[in-house]
């Protein structure tokens, strides 16, 4: 039998036409159904594999679930898709701007989920208090050094290698940018496994997941988790030191009970400037990305976000009044 000129005598063509390699090792495009699919994966495998290492090794097993799991795991399934690690996992050299921007944003996050534990603590304030109380149970023992290495600095790469890393990669191809930080705020409050930290971990998960995308750059939300995280094991670490003191005790335990609404009043006052913070800390990884300044308040351009930016501050300053007024009557 002869061939034709166009006939090959191959039955599978072995090379690609264009970039002369092997095409029999296709590509699989990462989708947002995958993203679920590992989630609930790596989700379980944690607490199934994880928990023997967290009776055994407290925080430390914890740390070390963390490694195996999120961070391992994730590299792994993004090399059994036949992705590029540098594409999933973006990390390129930060600017002083875009550093300046997280700083300012990680500063009204803290601020404003700050204030909303605190209107749920007065909401549902048994909940509030074991939650309080468990998360302080769990540091029990360590120094300062391990709080920062097992609390900080493991989930501000593991976690993130997870959440900015595999599950914003699967959800690239969607059209809305804010439907893509909205699902993974409800991926980060899910992560929690808690009630009571939902909400606040949800919008703090859409946060870290908005300078992801601005920047396309896992340094900056690493960076934002780590000092978040940090902070909370200072705070801790100088209750801990005022505590020794009889004058501080009395109102170390007040903070440690019932919250009045007062105090979530006043604290809703402060984290009026939220709102505009988060709009200038935006600004500032613009400028960090661009290289040049955008007018912050032009009204023609801006005029939509500025009313909703205008109303949302007002309505936190009215709430916050409100709460202080009730409060002290």
């Amino acid at each position: 039998m002869q061939l034709g000129e166009n006939d090959s005598p191959y039955l599978y063509e072995p090379f690609d036409v264009y970039q002369r390699k092997p095409s029999f090792k296709k590509e699989a495009k990462m989708k947002p159904w995958h993203g679920v699919l590992f989630f609930v994966i790596l989700m379980a495998v944690f607490y199934i594999a994880g928990t023997p290492l967290v009776l055994f090794g407290g925080m430390y097993g914890n740390a070390a679930a963390e490694i195996l799991v999120f961070l391992g795991g994730s590299i792994l399934i993004v090399c059994a898709m036949n992705q590029k690690l540098r594409d999933v996992f973006v990390l390129r050299k930060p600017n002083t701007p875009a550093v300046l921007g997280t700083l300012v944003m990680w500063y009204m996050a803290y601020q404003g989920i700050t204030a909303l534990f605190l209107v749920i603590g007065w909401l549902f304030p048994r909940q509030y208090l074991d939650l309080s109380n468990s998360m302080s149970d769990s540091m029990y023992g360590l120094s300062p050094i391990a709080e920062l290495l097992v609390v900080a600095l493991t989930p501000a790469i593991c976690e993130e290698a997870l959440h900015r890393g595999l599950l914003q990669y699967s959800l690239r191809d969607l059209k809305n940018k804010w439907l893509i930080v909205f699902l993974m705020g409800i991926y980060f409050g899910i992560f929690h496994m808690s009630l009571v930290r939902f909400l606040p971990m949800m919008l703090l998960g859409m946060v870290l997941s908005f300078i992801r995308q601005k920047t396309d750059n896992m340094f900056y939300p690493c960076m934002f988790h780590f000092i978040h995280n940090a902070w909370s094991v200072l705070a801790d670490c100088l209750s801990d030191f005022l505590y020794r003191f009889p004058v501080a005790a009395p109102s170390y335990e007040t903070v440690g009970g019932a919250v009045l609404p007062s105090t979530v009043g006043v604290c809703l006052i402060e984290a009026a400037i939220v709102p505009f913070g988060l709009y200038i800390g935006s600004s500032l990884l613009d400028y960090g990305n661009s290289g040049g300044m955008r007018q912050l308040f032009h009204w023609k351009t801006k005029k939509r976000a500025l009313i909703l930016l205008t109303l949302l501050t007002i309505g936190l300053l009215t709430a916050g009044i409100l709460l202080t007024v009730y409060g002290l009557f």
